[in-house]
Parts: C-alpha cells; sequence; structure tokens
C-alpha cells in the first residue's frame, strides 16, 4: 500500500497518470491510497510530473522491499529542522537519530529526493570557526516550542554536512529564522567548504581599517587571514583597532580577544614579534625571530622562538599547518605605527 500526500491541484493530476494503470486507489483527505505494486514508469512520472509533499508506504511482502520510497517529508525547506536518523555510526561519521538543519537551496528541494543538511550534536566541541553553538528559541526559530524542541546547547556540525535522503527525515521540529541562517548558518558553511565567493564581503571594514591605519601594508587580507578572523568577534576586534591606546596595549588585547593565554610559553614572543615587524609585507618568522635574538634579553635561541611562536598559534587555531606568518601580519595590519 502506498499513501501520497499532495495539494488539490496535485491530487487531480495524480488520479489522471492512476487512471492509465490498473491500479486500486482511494482519495482520503488530501491523499490517495493505492493498493498494489507501483509500476516503475509510474513513479518515474510522479516524481517528475507532480508535486509531492509526502509519502507513507508498506512493504511488498511478496517481494520482500518496499514497493515505493518511504518519504514521509518530500517538500522540505531551506532553514527547516527535524529529527534525523542517520543510519548506523561508521568511524567518526555523525550516526543515529539527531536533529538537523535543511540547508540546501529550495529549488533543489523542491525537484531532489535527496537533500543537505548540517548535522547537531549536544556534546560541547571547541571554538572552531566551521561550528556553531546555540540553543534553539523563540529568537532564532519562527515555531519554536520547547516541547518540540530540546533546551539543551547544540552544536552546529559544519565540518559534517551531508546529502541525505528525505526518508531519513523523521520528525518536523520548527524552522530557523532567515536572519538565523544567513548570519549564524552560512558563515560555518561558506568556511567548512572553503567558500570564497561571500567571505571578502564579510571582512571589508576590517580591510578598510587596516588600509587607513597602515597605508604602507597591503590591506587585502589572504583568504587564511580571513578564516583566523572567524575566529572572533569583527566588531570587538575593530573597537581594539580604532582605540587610541598603546600599540603594544593594543596588540595585547588582541592576542587575548583571540584566545592567546599570556602565561603560555611563547606567547610573549609572539607579542614581540607582532612589534618588531617592519611596515613591508617582505619578512618571515625567522627574520622575526633573529631580530628578537640579536637583542641578548632573551634566555632562548631563534630557532626556539620559531619553535613556540608556531607551537602557540597552532595550538589556538587547531590547524594542521601553523599559519604563523598570516597571523602575525594580520595583527600587525590592526594596529597604528604611529605614536610607536
Amino acid at each position: 500500500m502506498l499513501r501520497i500526500f499532495a495539494d488539490e491541484i496535485n491530487m487531480c493530476k495524480i488520479s489522471k497518470l492512476l487512471g492509465k494503470y490498473p491500479l486500486k486507489a482511494t482519495i482520503q483527505d488530501s491523499s490517495i491510497i493505492i493498493d498494489g505494486k507501483i509500476p516503475e514508469e509510474l513513479a518515474n512520472q510522479l516524481y517528475t510530473n507532480v508535486q509531492i509533499t509526502g509519502f507513507d508506504n508498506s512493504v511488498d511482502v511478496q517481494n520482500e522491499k518496499a514497493i515505493f520510497p518511504a518519504t514521509r517529508y518530500f517538500d522540505v525547506k531551506r532553514g527547516e529542522v527535524y529529527l534525523c536518523d542517520f543510519g548506523e555510526p561508521f568511524e567518526h561519521e555523525q550516526a543515529g537519530k539527531r536533529y538537523a538543519i535543511i540547508v540546501q537551496n529550495d529549488e533543489s528541494n523542491k525537484f531532489s529526493l535527496n537533500t543537505i543538511v548540517i548535522p547537531c550534536t549536544t556534546q560541547l566541541k571547541g571554538n572552531f570557526p566551521f561550528n556553531l553553538t546555540f540553543k534553539f528559541s523563540s529568537e532564532n526559530m519562527v515555531d519554536y516550542t520547547n516541547s518540540k524542541v530540546s533546551s539543551k546547547v547544540n552544536v552546529a556540525l559544519g565540518e559534517s554536512i551531508r546529502c541525505i535522503s528525505k526518508s531519513r527525515l523523521v520528525q518536523y521540529l520548527g524552522s530557523m529564522t532567515q536572519e538565523f541562517m544567513d548570519q549564524k548558518i552560512q558563515p560555518i558553511i561558506e568556511y567548512s567548504l572553503a567558500l570564497k565567493r561571500n567571505m571578502r564581503p564579510k571582512f571589508s571594514s576590517i580591510r578598510t581599517e587596516a588600509s587607513k591605519k597602515n597605508p604602507d601594508i597591503v590591506p587585502t587580507l589572504s583568504l587564511e587571514q580571513m578564516q583566523l578572523l572567524s575566529f572572533v568577534d569583527i566588531n570587538e576586534l575593530l573597537s581594539i583597532s580604532k582605540s587610541s591606546i598603546p600599540n603594544n596595549e593594543k596588540a595585547h588585547k588582541i592576542l587575548q580577544l583571540f584566545g592567546f593565554d599570556f602565561n603560555q610559553n611563547g606567547v610573549s614572543l609572539l607579542l614581540d614579534a607582532i612589534m618588531i615587524c617592519p611596515k613591508s609585507e617582505r619578512f618571515n618568522l625567522q627574520m622575526l625571530c633573529q631580530k628578537l635574538s640579536e637583542t641578548g634579553i632573551y634566555s632562548v635561541d631563534s630557532g626556539e622562538m620559531q619553535r613556540l611562536i608556531v607551537a602557540r598559534i597552532k595550538e589556538r587555531f587547531r590547524l594542521k599547518n601553523s599559519p604563523a606568518i598570516d597571523f602575525i601580519r594580520l595583527v600587525n595590519c590592526l594596529i597604528s605605527k604611529e605614536g610607536k
């Protein structure tokens, strides 16, 4: 048995299609119940020519297989939240039943039997730019009810974006606001998939401010530097950059904003390296550490300085390759050279 859900116009289209086949069908409310196995030709026509909002089916006992894909939710929209069954676990993939946010565009959602989702977890993660920690609430959901979604903190896992069959969607839970999708979810998608198209406008104010304060430094940021900026609040970073405090205090606050602990060995060296950066971009970490070593006020040589700085930056951003020189240049852009 197959039950097809559709609106009135599409119910008429379905009825006309069924009239061409020797099948028993019954109209009930906003659905049509069909007995027997669905011919492949009819199934293809239903998929391509009719807008169906949902399916419900049983198993063809004789052939021991489903007579039609069991998709309860066909007409899904970007931003909707579902309880989703991701199936059996495989190594580090997300598995089992968990919240999932639809991120596929509505045009693809309309015609595809698959959709693209971001899985969620209640297991808290580190401060990664590809994750979003949040709570479902009336502020970020247009139809929020606490009886449908948990009040626990959730983490949207941008690194685990998946294409799934709509048949994995178990229960509709609500829809996130457009603002939440644009300002919170879209950035972690762009970061995780390394999408450059929409990343540069987000940081245009940073580049402009850097250009004003340091006209000798090329204001265009690299992709690596823009990715580093996603670790902090941009407005707070700009506030520090535009403040009138001395440059060493400004750099100190910026490092703290990025989460560096000055009690850790090497963080003070990072600050000193930033403060001796020349205005030209033609410098590297080895050159900066050599200059620090030549002052004679440090108990370690330039090689050990470089190792410590790289280690602290690599630990902070949890990246395979340490973006040390990109980070130093970024902070250098954000502090004024006047009055130093």
